[in-house]
């Protein structure tokens, strides 16, 4: 990947982690501004990206620019995605990772029809074009 390609999927990554932390709520409705807000550095943050398949380009460099973003911030971020297209394992990866990624989980999916299900049935907090705030 050349360098133009690969700054600007870190900046989209940046700017997704980022956009998790900021739209967990402090708890009475209100956004919070990110870790800082909060009284919590960087590294106690843990968000994780289920990502659609590691053997596509465009899901590819998600993955790099969201691993990217949390070296730059100093985030945890735990990003996984199946080998190929499987909406299954999509699902099955969301599972495992709602466990661990306390602050929030992405999910770019090519299939979401079969995500709703697991949506529904995790103890995650839905909101509008994010999952996972608590």
């Amino acid at each position: 990947m050349s360098a133009r390609p690969r700054r600007t999927a870190a900046a989209l990554a940046l700017v997704t982690l980022t956009g998790l932390a900021v739209a967990c709520s402090t708890g009475e409705g209100a956004p919070a501004a990110g870790p800082a807000a909060s009284g919590r550095a960087a590294k106690d943050v843990h968000v994780a990206f289920v990502a659609a398949a590691a053997n596509l380009n465009f899901s590819q460099e998600m993955v790099e620019g969201a691993k990217y973003a949390g070296q730059e911030l100093g985030a945890d971020v735990q990003v996984v995605a199946p080998p190929g297209p499987d909406g299954q394992a999509e699902v099955g990866l969301f599972q495992q990772v709602i466990a661990t990624a306390k602050d929030g989980v992405g999910v770019m999916t090519l299939n979401p029809g079969e995500h709703a299900p697991a949506l529904r049935a995790s103890p995650v907090t839905p909101g509008p074009r994010r999952r996972g705030c608590r």
